[in-house]
């Protein structure tokens, strides 16, 4: 008993696959619109292969030419495989890094970092003002110094802020752009599951 390596039809034989292959136009599984540039250029020189294949199974070639059309038209399936076992499993590392993105643990880390640097930056502020104020005699002078760092710290807080929820409202964005884009895929009815019966033979 062999399987199809293209559509998963149990025959006989290999020659029977073989056959099968060559006569059936069911036996194929066409590229779809989210499938990679790489498995629809691949799957157009197959289809080439196993028309030029037909016509020389009608009689139009010699042996030598169909044995040559067999063995591209393996190697375009094998490389075929390959690629659409490629995609999918870029497909699943795209599945998980949006996963991780969205996981709440994650942005507890980005929060609790954030308290971190914070935390720092005050200790930082105090090294600077001690540093600043070596030689200072006067308590307004000392006072001046101490605000003006303050002031310089405060901005810098309020930029740092600004800029992390400019990135949180592009990120916003790309999450909704990528939520729209699978609402449309999932409309279309596209999946994976036609390349896991593949990658599983």
């Amino acid at each position: 008993m062999s399987r199809c390596s293209i559509c998963g039809k149990i025959c006989k034989s290999e020659a029977g696959v073989k056959q099968h292959q060559r006569e059936a136009d069911s036996c194929r599984l066409t590229a779809g619109s989210s499938d990679s540039q790489l498995v629809k250029q691949l799957d157009e020189k197959l289809q080439r292969v196993i028309e030029a294949g037909r016509s020389l199974g009608l009689g139009s070639g010699s042996f030598e030419e169909t044995q040559r059309n067999n063995a591209e038209r393996e190697e375009l399936e094998a490389a075929l495989r390959n690629a659409r076992c490629e995609s999918k499993n870029e497909g699943k590392r795209i599945k998980e890094l949006a996963c991780k993105s969205m996981d709440t643990s994650n942005w507890t880390k980005a929060l609790l970092d954030g308290d971190q640097r914070f935390s720092k930056s005050e200790e930082l502020l105090e090294a600077r003002l001690a540093q600043e104020t070596v030689g200072l005699v006067s308590t307004t002078a000392f006072r001046e110094k101490r605000e003006n760092l303050e002031k310089e710290d405060c901005e810098k807080h309020k930029r740092e802020r600004e800029n992390l929820e400019k990135e949180a409202a592009a990120l916003k964005e790309q999450r909704k752009a990528r939520k729209k884009q699978h609402e449309k895929q999932q409309r279309r009815g596209l999946s994976f599951d036609e390349i896991d019966d593949i990658c599983e033979v």
